[in-house]
């Protein structure tokens, strides 16, 4: 049975499995991932890159997809053009879950993929996009196992827990949307340093931004 462990930051399963073990933006944190790690995948426009990022690209060697290859970067190769015209593509985890359906993998494990803490962009888009992935292998009969702590985990059931569901699903709006977390940290880093905008309008008097 062909399987792939996709690799997030967040708490891990541990020991991995055996099969391929696919990384994101280069971030690995332990001998043990860098060891058995077979394929990066970096989706990110590389004028958005940081020079930390840009020296990991140079220096890997193992397959790392990437929307355009360049030739500075001798193990970048590009991310199948087919593919991210397939479906929703909220993150990278979506571009790595299309391309493990596509392989014909039968087996998928999502560890480190932690939206409980997430910010609201990660909560209302990236996790909703990424279920949709995790639906369709299902669908395809790929057996998908999400790690301990891995995805979005809601502890009440809509109807039968009706009253605290609701309320627990206020708490975690109000929660984002006070502390305006609305997008994920690698970009809250970028716009600090320059490298992207806010994104942001500038309000217009009597009318919402």
């Amino acid at each position: 049975m062909r399987h792939v462990t996709i690799l997030g930051r967040a708490s891990i399963y541990t020991p991995l499995p055996p099969g391929e073990v696919w990384g994101v933006n280069f971030l690995p944190r332990t001998v043990e991932e860098w060891d058995r790690i077979t394929r990066q995948f970096q989706i990110h426009p590389y004028r958005w890159l940081n020079k930390r990022e840009l020296t990991a690209l140079t220096g890997l060697r193992v397959p790392t997809y990437v929307i355009t290859p360049d030739a500075k970067y001798p193990h970048a190769i590009a991310y199948p053009a087919h593919l991210a015209r397939t479906g929703p593509f909220a993150s990278s985890f979506d571009y790595m879950m299309a391309l493990a359906i596509w392989e014909g993998f039968q087996s998928i494990l999502i560890t480190g993929v932690d939206y409980r803490k997430g910010t609201l962009r990660e909560q209302l888009c990236e996790h909703v996009s990424l279920a949709y992935w995790v639906g369709k292998a299902r669908g395809w009969g790929i057996k998908v196992e999400i790690g301990p702590g891995s995805l979005l985990q809601f502890p009440y059931r809509y109807g039968w827990d009706y009253v605290r569901e609701r309320r627990w699903g206020q708490q975690q709006c109000q929660r984002a949307l006070a502390a305006q977390e609305y997008d994920d940290g690698q970009a809250k880093r970028r716009r600090v340093k320059g490298i992207i905008g806010s994104g942001k309008r500038p309000m217009r008097r009597g009318r919402p931004s």
